[in-house]
């Protein structure tokens, strides 16, 4: 996968109006579908994530009404 890798600079004004800041930024061009496969298999793994979590949340609710029961 070729991958294009640039820097940035921007100028940022300073609060006194005489000092000028500058950030620098790497930026990074890639493949488009390459950028949707990446990002779509991110969404998937935050998906999975939050379902463990709610799995996990259901375990510890069952538990307590069960516990409750006893």
């Amino acid at each position: 996968m070729p991958v294009e890798r640039y820097w940035q600079r921007t100028e940022t004004v300073i609060d006194d109006g005489v000092a000028n800041g500058y950030n620098v930024w790497l930026k990074v061009k890639i493949n488009k579908a390459d950028y949707d496969r990446a990002k779509n298999q991110a969404y998937q793994d935050l998906a999975n994530v939050e379902q463990i979590k709610s799995d996990a949340k259901a375990k510890e609710l069952l538990e307590k009404v069960r516990a409750k029961l006893d």
